[in-house]
Formats: C-alpha cells, structure tokens, sequence
C-alpha cells in the first residue's frame, strides 16, 4: 500500500511495465509512481491488457531495450 502523496523525487528516467490484469499493482500504483518523477525527466508507460504480474518476457525485453537505446 503506498501513501497517497509518497515523499518521493525521483530524478532518473523511468520504464513503468505492467500487466493489465495484475491484482497486485493497479493504476493508483502507477499514478503515485509517475507523479513522483521530477519534472523534465523521460518517463514512457507501457501496459500489457493481458497480462498479470508477469509480464510476456519478448514484448517487455524489447520495451526495455527500446527506452534504453
């Protein structure tokens, strides 16, 4: 459980993979996380509708590769 205004500030670039259908981590997560990054910094968000908490390991390897190069 996060709070609602974590003291956060986060200054790096930031990947957010998640699953459409996690029950673990859901929007708010995504929302307190995103919200948290400085301003100006890279941010990309990319969800994968079907899946749960693991993610497909190709799509989510050449996610990773294209955000870092």
């Amino acid at each position: 459980h996060l709070p609602p205004d974590p003291p956060w500030n986060i200054p790096v670039p930031v990947l957010y993979l998640y699953g459409g259908k996690d029950r673990w981590i859901d929007e708010e997560h995504l929302r307190c996380v995103m919200n948290s990054v400085q301003a100006g910094v890279v941010t990309k968000v990319l969800r994968f509708p079907q899946a749960k908490h693991l993610l497909p390991v190709k799509q989510s390897s050449l996610a990773v590769n294209d955000f870092l190069w």
